[in-house]
């Protein structure tokens, strides 16, 4: 990838760039703050389209130079068309869809990222990096190799589409699955061990042939009769005390009405004078209420006083009976309560006749009671519920045998077939945890993978030598050395060194043939020679086509090569041909 040209204004640490590129290396220097830092943050805006130093858009503001309103960062290629483009504050942000490699740019722009990133991401990047590709089948017939199922490793392919990592989890959920499987089965966690061989364990006890249990249930079948039976003669036992305690209290109601028939009869006889006492008077009463009221009742007459009586229109004089309304009032009065007194003794002598009535019905109905029923003693009453309670527990005893000898069969029964569902389920845990580690990254991965380092290891190889620093190595677990020590462990120069070395690999490999290295100062006196002589090598091959190199020096070094361009950062502007 060759860039022409670069144009940043008022970006970040920037006011202006103008570059020029008619070399493939450049080398931008200046003092401390001068804005190296942040020409390399802007090519990577430029083409990436995002910010290395805020994290939100609405943040784009504060990349602006020393309050600008606007800033830009433009980069053309080697024909002038442009490779990326980006705005300030918007955020706006074009790029060219014909860079080769493109998404591997972000390794060379920021050299430091593959050594940041976790060891499956590296691997993952080096996959792509590599082109190494494995189909499904052939990763059916590598787990077939190591000694899969072939079923189950069929099955597998299906999820191989989410990748290795996907297919591994995948294979690793169905041995739980087997696992939980074989727990419903023998109530135990799975374990390698006390799994394998697995028997069904049938403690000592009595036989549970089919004849034991029916005589079981025969017996059963007897006691439920049985029960029944003395629930019908306890039900009758005590109707039967109920009826004797019925008839016992009717006899004693019937005497007690009996015995009032003497005392009922004469107070009978008792109403019957009473009455008879008053029926004369009210006769008597009658007749003389009737003599009261008959005749007539005269007028004085106004001059003498005489008694008169009124006949049509003529007064003639009183001859006959005088009436006497204030002794008919009276005798009415008197009337009035003898035949009270009659209507109350006829009712009590109704009375009386009724009470008469049923004290003789209760004295013949004594008669014809019978005089003996046949007593029901509590000892019966006791016998007979103590007899069902050990029917009860007879009950209760031969169902618990049922139950006990009906499990112990079914447990023999089932034996075989759980013994057999346990070692399946057995052999599954075993056979998905072999795909499982077969798809892990150390496992069929791994055997990929070293193919897919071969040709990073070489282009690392080349580079070191041409470089004359210690060998950078990255293992198959994805580790990444420097002269054998770890690259967590290594100096800040010695990161620089091998994150330098694998973004240069990546950049050949991907044919991005970029790199921008930033901070080239980490480097010593004798350390920067070296890359610079490496770098030139590699321009001279073709090898590599843009080299940005960012750092302090005191100056620009002379008599670099034709190879480089040195540029001076001073006052906020960088030029490659200043005015």
């Amino acid at each position: 990838m060759q860039i022409k040209t670069i144009q940043i204004s008022n970006v970040l640490g920037l006011a202006r760039a103008d570059l020029l590129f008619s070399t493939p290396i450049m080398i931008l220097s200046g003092p401390n703050e001068a804005g190296k830092s942040s020409i390399a943050d802007a090519i990577s805006m430029a083409i990436l389209g995002k910010p290395r130093r805020v994290d939100l858009k609405k943040d784009l503001g504060q990349l602006l130079h020393d309050g600008a309103a606007k800033g830009r960062v433009t980069i053309t290629d080697g024909a002038g068309e442009p490779l990326g483009d980006f705005k300030l504050p918007k955020g706006e942000h074009l790029v060219s869809d014909n860079i080769k490699g493109a998404q591997y740019l972000s390794y060379v722009l920021d050299t430091s990222l593959f050594g940041q990133q976790p060891q499956a991401d590296r691997r993952k990047t080096l996959f792509s990096l590599t082109n190494c590709k494995v189909s499904a089948d052939a990763t059916e017939a590598a787990l077939i190799k190591r000694g899969a199922d072939p079923v189950l490793a069929a099955e597998i392919k299906s999820s191989l589409a989410q990748g290795f990592t996907g297919a591994a989890k995948v294979a690793a959920e169905n041995a739980t699955q087997a696992k939980g499987a074989f727990r419903a089965v023998t109530g135990m966690n799975w374990g390698a061990n006390q799994a394998e061989g697995w028997t069904v364990d049938i403690p000592h006890g009595p036989a549970a042939d089919p004849a034991a249990i029916e005589a079981a249930q025969e017996k059963l079948k007897k006691a439920l009769t049985d029960i029944d039976n003395g629930n019908r003669h306890l039900g009758n036992l005590e109707q039967r005390r109920a009826d004797a305690i019925g008839i016992d209290q009717k006899r004693k109601d019937l005497e007690d009405l009996a015995a009032t028939l003497k005392r009922a009869t004469a107070k009978k006889e008792a109403t019957e004078k009473d009455l008879n006492k008053w029926l004369p008077i009210v006769e008597q009463l009658t007749k003389d209420l009737a003599e009261a009221k008959n005749g007539s009742v005269p007028v004085a007459c106004p001059c003498c006083q005489a008694d008169l009586v009124v006949s049509g229109q003529t007064l003639t004089p009183f001859t006959g009976a005088k009436a006497d309304p204030v002794k008919a009032s009276e005798i009415a009065q008197e009337l009035r309560k003898a035949q009270e007194a009659v209507t109350l003794y006829k009712s009590t002598l109704a009375n009386d006749q009724r009470a008469i009535a049923a004290a003789e019905n209760a004295n013949n109905e004594l008669g014809i009671l019978q005089s003996e029923v046949e007593p029901v003693t509590d000892e019966q009453i006791e016998a007979s519920n103590e007899a069902l309670n050990k029917l009860r527990q007879n009950v209760a005893t031969y169902r618990a045998q049922i139950e006990a000898l009906t499990e112990r069969k079914n447990l023999i029964d089932g034996a075989a077939q759980s013994e057999k569902q346990a070692a399946q389920h057995h052999t599954n845990v075993k056979a998905w945890q072999l795909i499982a580690e077969a798809l892990a990254p150390n496992g069929i991965p791994a055997e990929i993978l070293s193919g897919a380092l071969a040709p990073v290891n070489d282009a690392l190889a080349i580079l070191c030598r041409m470089s004359g620093w210690k060998p950078v190595v990255i293992t198959e677990a994805m580790d990444i050395t420097y002269g054998e020590r770890l690259y967590g462990l290594c100096s800040e120069s010695a990161k620089w060194r091998a994150d330098c070395l694998i973004a240069l690999a990546i950049a050949q490999i991907s044919e991005l043939k970029l790199i921008v290295l930033d901070r080239f100062d980490v480097l010593d006196l004798k350390g920067r020679p070296q890359m610079l002589g490496m770098l030139k090598e590699l321009a001279r091959l073709g090898a590599m086509e843009t080299v940005i190199v960012c750092g302090t020096m005191k100056a620009i070094p002379a008599n670099m090569g034709p190879e480089v361009t040195g540029v001076w950062i001073e006052k906020a502007i960088a030029e490659t041909n200043p005015q």
